[in-house]
């Protein structure tokens, strides 16, 4: 194994693992709704702050429900999308991601602004991972390039 490959091995698992938040934000968002809606005396941090907020506030159960199921789509998909190296897909995120932690601040949530900041430098790292691996298949390109032109150059003398 060269060592392009080396560096993408690593890289591509870091990059799995960042990804891999988008699913914890959506599966603690769910389990959330559902400690909310039970009436328990805890939650995670590591959910989406306007799922609670809904799941709290909401009066009928089947909206906090439909909209808890909406938003873990969406943080499912993007966890799936992110799997791909796509550093849009991890930027859309980040985005989402911070914009719920806004509205943390405004209810004080320092738990979970704490929580939410740790996320977004993980999810971060999985941006560096994706342009990282990027110029690592450039070179990995232009080193291939080199050595065709160099075999048909050896070929002609």
């Amino acid at each position: 194994m060269n060592n392009f490959s080396n560096h993408k091995l690593v890289l591509r698992q870091a990059q799995i693992n960042a990804a891999n938040y988008f699913f914890w934000i959506a599966a603690l968002s769910v389990v959330n709704t559902v400690l909310i809606l039970s009436n328990a005396k805890f939650t995670f941090a590591f959910s989406l702050g306007i799922v609670d907020l809904v799941s709290y506030g909401s009066p009928d159960k089947t909206i906090a429900i439909v909209f808890t199921a909406v938003m873990a789509a969406i943080f499912a998909g993007l966890g799936l999308a992110a799997r791909t190296g796509n550093a849009a897909v991890f930027i859309t995120g980040m985005t989402l991601y911070a914009l719920d932690a806004i509205l943390l601040i405004f209810l004080q949530d320092w738990i979970g602004i704490a929580v939410h900041a740790y996320i977004l430098f993980r999810l971060f790292q999985g941006v560096k991972y994706s342009f990282a691996m990027k110029k690592i298949v450039q070179q990995e390109e232009a080193e291939m390039r080199r050595q065709r032109i160099e075999a048909a150059r050896s070929g002609q003398q």
